[in-house]
């Protein structure tokens, strides 16, 4: 271990950053705090000079990330709080949302369901915060697919959908017990 940073220490950067933890072998390894110039703070784990397991990134503007990092990204469990409220809940890779999980929207309306590429992909339920329940199938961020669309005055449509839009057989029955049942067109 000639020369090298091993064990416990503090390095400071010539970018200003700083660095509180445990080194092994010249690289960050282990559990660590990471002090960044423009504000920004780390806590967690590394893996050579790569924050790598569990840990907290908390941004100078308020956002915070809070789960599992992999090469330095946000990869596996992980709830991720922007400053304007926000947040989602669930998995993560390569910095997207990837995977099942739940976002809170900051006027209140929620997802939860599939994420790929960072867009609402797969099956979901998406909760309006006016009351309107969609549950189905998601493509690119669109409902498209099956799903039903329930209304908060009672009205229900059950069938498919394409880009959001009602388009293709379905059921769409009125708050009075009237229904159509048949095609659609967007």
């Amino acid at each position: 271990f000639q020369d090298q940073q091993h064990g416990k220490g503090t390095f400071y950067f010539s970018n200003n950053n700083r660095y509180e933890g445990l080194w092994f072998r010249d690289y960050q390894q282990g559990s660590g705090t990471m002090y960044y110039h423009n504000g920004d703070c780390y806590i967690g784990n590394w893996k050579e000079d790569k924050r790598n397991g569990y840990g907290t990134y908390n941004y100078a503007e308020g956002a915070s990330y809070q789960g599992e990092w992999l090469n330095d990204e946000k990869s596996g469990k992980g709830k991720f709080k922007w400053n304007d409220g926000s947040w989602y809940d669930g998995m993560w890779l390569n910095n997207q949302r990837n995977g099942k999980g739940t976002y809170n929207y900051a006027d209140g309306d929620i997802y939860t369901g599939e994420w790929m590429d960072d867009i609402q992909h797969g099956k979901g339920c998406y909760k309006f915060h006016n009351g309107d329940i969609y549950e189905g199938e998601y493509v690119q961020g669109e409902r498209t697919g099956n799903g039903t669309f329930t209304f908060f005055n009672g009205n229900k449509y059950t069938g498919e959908f394409l880009n959001g839009e009602q388009h293709g057989k379905g059921k769409f029955t009125w708050h009075n017990g009237a229904s159509y049942d048949g095609m659609w067109k967007s």
